[in-house]
């Protein structure tokens, strides 16, 4: 179930990296190890007929994996849906089918996109097809995290593991849009990055929840390979030109650590390149240090926080680069 997105006020610098929720409970990874995992749904009378129901997805266009023979069929399909996104005849920009095995993916000679695969006990993909305007939103938050950072002096102790495609337990796998992880590694291997950023249109937002419990979900704490342990959401609504930002940590329970809305200001005449008529709430907001670095910060190490300057100028720059404004 899609945790509330309700309001929450950020963490100020200097707060510690975990704190509960308002319920004073932790969120559970929705498929730990004491959790029933995820599943194909089962056959019979009591299945919903609409798949997209049956994984949560309702509203959005949920496919049958088409049969390994005919698997080349799904890159014409991807033509046809970027041509319609940027087009403006269509909104949801990731494809995604059921019925999905190993078999199917291997089948590819490459993905159609970005690729979240749920392993094939659930059997569910999603190809994302980002547009200029999500590229730039999540390209430009990760510089700014990097910038802050350099000026710390540490630009040799972070690696940024962008679209990197990492695998959880079973068949599942997964590429981000970015990520960060410190350096050295926590142990040898196909490392987690401890921070990940995932973008998505505001009519995808049931598949943008599930892009953050995968994260979570595959990467339990006390593995060698590390644990995620915040996801950034940048959801983009084209129609009126707004981005909210969600800040989430591995177990909270039912709430945001943070959330930053931009939106075009009520009492100012809009222009793209001008980032004054942009109105910024929530701002600033902080990313606790030692939730990249695993340790607490030293001498002039501190928190990262991002201004409201940068938060309009960011709005400003998503726009610029979106074609079909």
């Amino acid at each position: 179930m899609m945790p509330s997105s309700g309001e929450s006020s950020s963490l100020s610098p200097g707060a510690p990296s975990l704190c509960p929720g308002p319920s004073g409970e932790k969120r559970e990874p929705s498929l730990s190890p004491e959790a029933p995992p995820l599943s194909r749904p089962a056959d019979g009378p009591q299945e919903t007929p609409d798949p997209a129901e049956r994984f949560d997805l309702a509203g959005l266009v949920v496919l049958p994996i088409p049969d390994i023979d005919d698997i080349a069929t799904i890159h014409t399909q991807a033509e046809e849906r970027r041509a319609q996104l940027l087009q403006g005849t269509s909104t949801q920009n990731t494809l995604i089918y059921y019925n999905v095995t190993t078999a199917h993916l291997d089948a590819l000679d490459d993905y159609p996109g970005r690729i979240t695969f749920f392993g094939d006990e659930v059997g569910l993909v999603f190809f994302r097809m980002p547009l200029p305007v999500h590229e730039t939103a999540h390209l430009q938050l990760f510089l700014e995290i990097f910038s802050l950072l350099d000026r710390m002096g540490l630009k040799k102790k972070l690696v940024a593991t962008g679209t990197a495609t990492f695998k959880g337990p079973g068949t599942k796998k997964k590429q981000g849009d970015s990520g960060i992880r410190p350096r050295p590694p926590r142990s040898a291997g196909n490392q987690f990055p401890t921070l990940v950023i995932e973008v998505g249109n505001s009519e995808s937002l049931p598949q943008l929840y599930k892009d953050r419990d995968w994260w979570f979900d595959a990467s339990p704490p006390g593995q060698p390979r590390g644990d995620v342990k915040m996801v950034l959401l940048i959801k983009v609504y084209k129609r009126n030109k707004r981005i909210l930002i969600e800040q989430w940590h591995r177990f909270f329970y039912q709430s945001l650590t943070a959330k930053v809305e931009i939106k075009p200001h009520p009492q100012k005449p809009f222009s793209l390149h001008d980032s004054s008529c942009w109105l910024v709430e929530g701002a600033p907001m902080v990313i606790a240090f030692q939730e990249i670095f695993l340790r607490p910060a030293q001498g002039t190490e501190t928190d990262i926080i991002l201004t409201k300057d940068f938060f309009a100028e960011l709005a400003m720059l998503c726009w610029e680069s979106d074609v079909t404004v």
